[in-house]
Formats: C-alpha cells, sequence, structure tokens
C-alpha cells in the first residue's frame, strides 16, 4: 500500500527519480541497484590513547559520490522521509559487513547512532539519523540513543581534514550511567549517515570505550572506501 501511495504521489506531483532525474519516481530501481550490494570494510580506525594496537574496523555502504551523495543530501536537507528506509537498507548491509569481519553474530548487538546536531533538527524538522535508526529497528536491530551532541551548529562538510578532527574533539558526552550499564557486558556498533575523515566516529568510540563498552566496530552508509 505504501509503494502503491508513493507511485501515485510521483504521477501528481510529478517527481523525477533523485538519483537520474529520468525515471518518473523518486527513486527509480536503476538508481537502487547501482547504490546496493556494495558495502564493505574501509580501513580500521585506531585508538592508540585507548590501549596500544587497539583497532576496529569502519564498513561504508557505498562510496560518498553520486547518486548516493545526492540521495542523501535530498533526504536531509529537503526533507523527504521517505528516502530513510532505503538508506537505513544500505546501512545494515554495512552493518553485516561489520558482524562478518569479526565473526561476531547480530544477536547481542546494539547499534548507537551519532546523534543529530539539535540545531540542524530544529532547521530541518526531524531527526535524519534518528528516523534511520527507527527503520533498524523495524528491522529487528536494537538501538540505543547513548549520546548527546553538543557540538556547534554548522556544515562540517564545509570544513578541511584538521578542522573536522578539531571539531570532533570532546564532541559528545554519555546520556546516562544507566544507558552505560545497559550496554555493560554487550557488543556495541556505531552507525552514522555520512564519514570522511572518521573524526567524529572515532571521537564517540573512544568516549564509550573509555566509559566501559565494548565497540567493535563503526558502519557508514557512505564514506571513503580506501583502504589504509
Amino acid at each position: 500500500m505504501r509503494r502503491i501511495l508513493g507511485d501515485i504521489a510521483d504521477l501528481v506531483l510529478g517527481r523525477c527519480c533523485i538519483g537520474c532525474e529520468a525515471a518518473p519516481t523518486l527513486l527509480c530501481s536503476t538508481c537502487r541497484a547501482h547504490m546496493s550490494g556494495k558495502a564493505m570494510i574501509a580501513r580500521d580506525l585506531m585508538f592508540h590513547d585507548v590501549s596500544a594496537n587497539l583497532r576496529i574496523p569502519l564498513a561504508v555502504a557505498h562510496a560518498y559520490a553520486p547518486p548516493l551523495s545526492t540521495v542523501i543530501f535530498k533526504y536531509k536537507d529537503n526533507h523527504i522521509p521517505e528516502l530513510a528506509h532505503f538508506l537505513a537498507n544500505l546501512l545494515a548491509g554495512a552493518i553485516e559487513q561489520i558482524q562478518s569481519h569479526t565473526g561476531i553474530p547480530t544477536a547481542g548487538t546494539y547499534l548507537i547512532p551519532i546523534p543529530s546536531r539539535s540545531g540542524s533538527v530544529r532547521q530541518r524538522g526531524f531527526d535524519s539519523m534518528g528516523l534511520i535508526a527507527r527503520h533498524l529497528m523495524t528491522s529487528g536491530y536494537r538501538t540505543v540513543d547513548a549520546l548527546v551532541d553538543h557540538r556547534a551548529s554548522g556544515r562540517s562538510k564545509s570544513l578541511n581534514v584538521a578542522e573536522r578532527q578539531f571539531a570532533a574533539l570532546n564532541a559528545f558526552h554519555v546520556r546516562s550511567d544507566s544507558i552505560i550499564g545497559q550496554l555493560s557486558g554487550c557488543r556495541v556498533i556505531i552507525i552514522d549517515d555520512v564519514t570522511t575523515t572518521g573524526a567524529t566516529l572515532r571521537e564517540a568510540a573512544e568516549l564509550l570505550m573509555q566509559s566501559g563498552v565494548q565497540v567493535i566496530g563503526c558502519a557508514s552508509i557512505a564514506g571513503s572506501r580506501k583502504r589504509l
């Protein structure tokens, strides 16, 4: 029924595919196929400050390039929540790469989303990452809003590498001690929509590990897929 209503809306509103701007639908089957099934382990994130030679894998679902970069931009800045289900499915592919790489099954693993900046939520009128996390929950994943973001408002994509790393410093705090207690003895994968330098994921993972949480990996919908 949801798909039928979406097709009707496409006809009435005259929408074209966000990815290719050709097919008369929000996201055509060709673009969906192009973006799906590309998840891989991109690189390891290093955590020498936590423990010598400690590293955890970072998986991405697809390179941060068109059409996916366009889809993510339209989803967040043009408030198109219908795209959340598709993006959640892509992210699930990256999550499965973490579990395949580590040999750790889905059962017993929590997903912790990088929280959206409060200013961005107010501006967009919805929590883009929170909506994706809710779709993952309907697919059987367990998610916990364990982190609070207190970064200044602004667009991180305009920052260079050094500025991104500086902006990520002390960007989060743990929501409550009770959440840490809930995660005690459990495995955790940190999830985000886009990663470039990995600074944001690294900061969140280090905070959780120093709080006693077992972080086994990070996963994002889009990002650099260069192996290090």
